[in-house]
């Protein structure tokens, strides 16, 4: 395990921690944003463990993790689409640009819940 795989797989759960926190609160799109950046970091932490470095901004990171999900089917990754819906929910909330997330929250966060797997399973090998 890498110092970077570890610190995005940390960070990743505590994402998740809190995003899971703010839907049951009744904070819907602050959670669906927190569930986002928490696949995300997870997202990280795998391509830090299989590629090296994992890319700096959000498009690198959707990108290298498409890429991954294509070139290595044996990884079992979950796929690439919600990390563009919780980019695009993102968007919406923090720039208030048009439209209305793709996903709901409780979605968002079973997604993020397989992204964390899937980082736990690669980074831990469990």
């Amino acid at each position: 395990m890498t110092a970077e795989s570890e610190h995005q797989l940390v960070l990743a759960e505590e994402k998740l921690a809190d995003a899971t926190a703010m839907v049951r609160d009744g904070y819907s799109k602050a959670g669906l944003k927190e569930s986002y950046l928490a696949a995300l970091a997870a997202v990280r932490a795998i391509l830090s463990e299989v590629a090296g470095t994992p890319p700096k901004t959000h498009r690198g990171a959707r990108s290298e993790y498409n890429r991954l999900c294509h070139e290595r089917p044996d990884l079992r990754l979950p796929p690439a689409l919600f990390l563009r819906q919780g980019f695009d929910a993102k968007q919406i909330f923090d720039y208030g640009e048009s439209g209305r997330p793709q996903i709901e929250p409780a979605e968002a966060i079973a997604m993020a819940t397989e992204y964390l797997a899937a980082a736990r399973r690669i980074v831990l090998g469990r």
